[in-house]
């Protein structure tokens, strides 16, 4: 078994590797903080584009503490019995996050700029064949989020629109 030691040593190595790879983020990076809540969420963000997500189109969406995007509303349950509830979700980072422990959620969305180019070059290199250009770009990030006594240094999900 694995001591709480072993986890953090192998999680400090993680950020040289994984932060390179990410979209700026952060306040300094014109993000909005989520607050520091236990199972808190963002207010209501307008999207700039609408977004279709399995032939449903929304113009709107919740950056929910607990590691997920919403459409309808927010959502402060952490439990598997959500995804039975009829929610849209997105969910790169389900899980019972508590920032008032640590950590900071942030989130933009950019119609234009390095974002676009960058989200424009990533689709392409993986999917070449799609000849793929993005309009917009939502980016979501839970960066050294807490839960219980494990942190994790950080996550980043971005939603592309050709």
């Amino acid at each position: 078994s694995r001591s709480i030691t072993e986890f953090y040593d192998f999680q400090c190595t993680i950020p040289f590797i994984m932060y390179k790879n990410f979209y700026p983020f952060g306040p300094n990076n014109g993000d909005t903080v989520n607050p520091a809540v236990d199972d808190g969420s963002s207010s209501v963000i307008l999207l700039n584009e609408t977004f279709q997500f399995f032939g449903s189109d929304h113009n709107q969406l919740y950056v929910n503490n607990n590691g997920f995007l919403t459409f309808d509303q927010p959502v402060s349950n952490s439990y598997p019995s959500m995804f039975q509830s009829g929610y849209d979700i997105i969910a790169p980072l389900w899980s019972n996050w508590n920032t008032t422990k640590s950590g900071v959620i942030s989130y933009r969305q950019a119609t234009s700029g390095g974002d676009l180019q960058q989200a424009t070059s990533d689709i392409n290199q993986y999917f070449p064949q799609l000849n793929f250009t993005a309009t917009w770009v939502f980016i979501a990030t839970w960066d050294s989020v807490a839960y219980v006594k494990i942190m994790i240094l950080c996550a980043f999900f971005s939603v592309f629109k050709p």
